[in-house]
């Protein structure tokens, strides 16, 4: 690996043969821990916030990671097993017991990676060399930092500088020194009181003893998090974008301290598995697959209960279906999923449920629909929710109402949008996708298009009819998108249908950013920032919680349309749509340069009415619109 910046071969040799020397006295006892330095009173969860992210660089499976209060830094043994410490910025000064106390865990070849002005500050003096970590900086509107590490193979990425909010003196405290070091003109210079951060670059320092042996890299820029003390949601977007390039910075930093860092490549495709709110809907699920075992002339094997059969699809798409693995039937282990063959395990066992990134009792709680998610596949990583449907007709069409069958993914590799769009898919965001089959009779059947307006409308009242939600800005933008205001998306739909005989098939796909660190605003992003600009404090929301009320709202307004019609939840939509009475221009018709949206027809195609008065619908395929432009090209 080629270093953030340049270091002696024998500096760095010593470097690594000091870390060697670190993980084989910690490996066989128990695994090291990663220390991260928080208040005592951690309110803000700046300790989960952080942990997320050193996980992502650091991976799961090599390094235990817990809270270091600020309370227990002078009273509890913490140094012996502390592989590093992370120090974030916090809003108060440490006091002089405490930077004495983690001073000495430093000066003792503790590795630390410091983010904490005092403690950056107190730490610079105290150590022989100082080193520039080169980078080239320079400040962005909004006093964004754009930083271009040294290293050509790690890509640029924006931050904050760190901020310092002093709220006691220190000038009494005679061991205390402050150096402002320069790094840009070559000066330092030594305070009384603590110090401003330097304005010139570069701003992150390898500080270390004459030997090399204490290696510590402070910086007065914010590595970990900066979301957290962001203020407006353009800055947050730009943190976002690049979110992924400060962690492969971050990790670079981490290899030079000793550390290992996990991969950040594709995960493995999983095992699909059938949850169900009770054994009722289990027995409905096995009943709708049962027909599709394949019938063999061997008596004895057709008096033995369904155990597993392999259900084809289109595309190369199949699916292995297995029932009481668990139990230790049948005895071959069931084939890993591929990106043609998804394994769907329907009962597993206690101890799979439990190793899921999904609480399912928690869902169920919040569940209070009829039928609708009282079946769940869930796949802790698969291709795409979607195309387990959409990629297997007889499956999908085993599947009445009744079944309420929805597939939920952790991960997607191959997420898609509409009209074949990218969809990208971490970790945090809530990715599902459900069947709907109709009789080509019914009222929905007959205006299929609109399901993806109906869906829209649930997943935005799922949220805007919370109680203290009501004026958490986040809304539909037509055709299939949910936005927060008018500056961040969100979450988008697709929809896909067929026919089959008397049925119509309805797939609806939904991703919505809930709780995903990159690389876009996530919707607990946004609650962080209405909280700081309004008195109420929302909660956050757990991917569970939403998921419930998406469905409990979905069945409902399935039901009324059916029943009604539009009118039923027509003005409810208009509640939360972004684009009643705005005017756009239009090009590629001959007559007509400018319309006013008016609304979606009984397609859910978009209404305008031009200025002769003239009301004419324009569908989303075959016509390009920029809406947020308020730009409408006709085909």
């Amino acid at each position: 690996l080629m270093l953030p910046f340049q270091l002696s071969v024998k500096n760095l040799l010593s470097a690594c043969v000091s870390s060697a020397s670190i993980m084989n006295t910690v490996k066989g006892v128990k695994p090291p821990n990663v220390l991260i330095l928080t208040p005592s009173n951690d309110s803000a969860n700046l300790f989960s916030k952080t942990k997320e992210e050193i996980q992502a660089c650091l991976g799961y499976d090599r390094y235990t990671i817990y809270p270091l209060p600020l309370s227990d830094v002078t009273r509890k043994p913490w140094k012996d097993n502390c592989i590093l410490l992370i120090a974030p910025n916090l809003s108060s000064p440490l006091s002089s017991d405490e930077l004495k106390e983690l001073s000495s865990y430093v000066e003792s070849s503790g590795r630390c990676l410091s983010m904490n002005i005092n403690l950056s500050t107190h730490i610079a003096d105290t150590v022989t060399k100082r080193r520039s970590i080169q980078t080239s900086m320079f400040n962005d509107t909004n006093d964004l930092i754009h930083v271009t590490p040294s290293d050509s193979r790690l890509k640029p990425f924006f931050t904050l500088k760190c901020v310092y909010i002093p709220t006691q003196s220190l000038t009494d405290d005679a061991d205390i020194t402050w150096s402002v070091i320069d790094l840009a003109k070559a000066t330092e210079s030594r305070l009384e009181t603590a110090p401003s951060i330097p304005d010139s670059a570069p701003c992150i320092w390898l500080v270390s003893d004459a030997a090399f042996q204490r290696v510590s890299i402070i910086s007065f820029l914010e590595l970990v998090v900066p979301e957290v003390h962001t203020p407006n949601v353009s800055m947050l977007g730009k943190l976002k974008e690049t979110g992924e390039s400060r962690h492969d910075f971050l990790r670079s930093l981490f290899l030079l301290l000793g550390l290992e860092c996990g991969s950040p490549g594709i995960p493995p495709l999983s095992h699909v598995y059938l949850v169900t709110s009770n054994p009722e809907y289990r027995q409905k699920y096995i009943s709708a697959v049962m027909p599709k075992v394949t019938k063999t002339s061997n008596k004895a094997e057709q008096a033995m209960p369904f155990t597993h059969t392999c259900i084809k699809g289109s595309d190369s798409s199949s699916l292995n279906v297995y029932d009481d693995y668990s139990l230790g039937t049948p005895v071959d282990p069931p084939e890993v999923s591929t990106e043609t063959l998804v394994t769907i395990l329907t009962k597993p066992s206690d101890r799979q449920i439990n190793a899921l990134d999904f609480d399912s009792k928690s869902f169920f709680s919040h569940l209070k629909t009829r039928n609708l998610g009282r079946s769940l596949l869930i796949g802790p990583v698969v291709t795409s929710t979607q195309s387990i449907f959409t990629g297997n007709v007889p499956f999908t069409t085993c599947f009445t109402q009744e079944n309420g069958l929805v597939c939920i993914a952790g991960q997607q590799t191959k997420g898609r949008g509409r009209g074949g769009n990218i969809w990208i898919s971490p970790k945090g965001c809530l990715m599902f996708s459900l069947p709907l089959n109709m009789p080509v009779s019914s009222r929905l059947a007959k205006r299929v298009s609109l399901v993806q307006h109906i869906m829209s409308l649930s997943v935005v009242s799922a949220i805007r009819t919370k109680k203290g939600y009501e004026e958490f800005s986040i809304m539909i933008k037509w055709p299939n998108d949910i936005y927060y205001g008018k500056e961040a998306k969100l979450g988008g739909i697709i929809a896909t249908s067929f026919t089959l005989g008397q049925d119509v098939t309805a797939v609806i796909g939904c991703g919505v950013n809930v709780n995903n660190q990159f690389p876009t605003i996530s919707i607990n992003d946004c609650i962080r920032l209405h909280n700081k600009s309004h008195s109420n404090q929302l909660s956050l929301l757990s991917l569970e919680e939403i998921l419930a009320a998406i469905l409990n709202k979905l069945e409902v307004y399935i039901s009324l349309y059916e029943e009604w019609g539009l009118s039923a939840i027509e003005e409810l939509y208009y509640q939360y749509w972004m684009h009643r009475g705005t005017t756009v221009q239009i090009s590629g018709h001959a007559e007509i340069n400018e319309a006013t949206i008016t609304g979606i027809d009984e397609y859910g195609y978009l209404r305008v009415r031009t200025k002769d008065g003239e009301s004419l619908s324009l569908q989303p395929d075959g016509n390009t619109f920029d809406i947020m432009r308020g730009l409408i090209r006709m085909k």
